[in-house]
């Protein structure tokens, strides 16, 4: 289990130690990690603070609970086993996009990430496996910038950010999910998304805040793009 996060942390850092490099022949150094799920956590975890000591009694006391609603907590319970680099890199991101993004065992408190990059986190009110509430809103607590953002997607699931191709007589995508569980319209999530991931970060380059936007449709899509104070009070009700 070990190598399973190691391996994709390690694979990170050579692009993006090539890219600083040179070798893919673009004008900067500058990058934006993009994730979905356990692709969210690792960019978290390579631009943010490592698991502490803590995280081994965290995960005593969440796993006696079997009734398990939150399945990210098993792996996110194997993180206390990995021998991390002590030392964060020292390039940092221009921006993080984190769909359906976990870590609240890994960061329990306020700031706990240590991460100051804007950050647009996106989920939907199906997600049961990484559950709003009580899993993405604490991960999202635990970042720290005033222009961070959480787009929340009415009806989408955890599976929704997957291209699930129709074209085919026989489904050959990567990821066999049966398509009630993908939730509502899994392509129009994906286009409303692309949608606020851009103008995030137009807003980010021309160093805006931006906006906060509750209850409006688009795409035939209800959603909301909070900041971290709506979220707080939402937790709290």
């Amino acid at each position: 289990m070990q190598d399973f996060f190691l391996y994709r942390i390690k694979d990170l850092d050579a692009v993006l130690k090539a890219h600083k490099n040179g070798e893919f022949g673009l004008p900067n150094n500058s990058y934006i990690l993009m994730g979905h799920s356990l692709g969210a956590l690792i960019a978290l975890l390579y631009e943010g603070n490592k698991p502490t000591d803590q995280l081994e009694d965290k995960c005593d006391s969440a796993l006696k609970d079997f009734a398990l609603t939150n399945l990210s907590k098993l792996l996110q319970c194997q993180l206390s086993e990995i021998p991390f680099p002590k030392k964060n890199n020292s390039n940092k991101a221009s921006a993080i996009i984190g769909f359906n993004s976990f870590g609240s065992l890994v960061w329990p408190k306020e700031n706990s990430t240590g991460i100051k990059t804007p950050t647009l986190l996106i989920g939907g009110t199906y997600d049961l496996i990484t559950p709003l509430m009580n899993e993405q809103f604490r991960v999202f607590s635990a970042l720290n910038n005033p222009s961070n953002r959480f787009l929340i997607i009415e009806g989408a699931s955890h599976f929704s950010p997957i291209r699930i191709n129709k074209s085919y007589e026989e489904n050959n995508d990567v990821f066999k999910i049966n398509e009630t569980f993908i939730g509502s319209e899994p392509i129009l999530v994906q286009d409303l998304s692309k949608k606020f991931i851009v103008e995030f970060l137009k807003n980010i380059k021309d160093q805006k805040i931006p906006s906060v936007i509750k209850k409006q449709r688009d795409l035939g899509l209800d959603f909301h793009l909070l900041d971290l104070e709506t979220i707080k009070e939402i937790s709290k009700n």
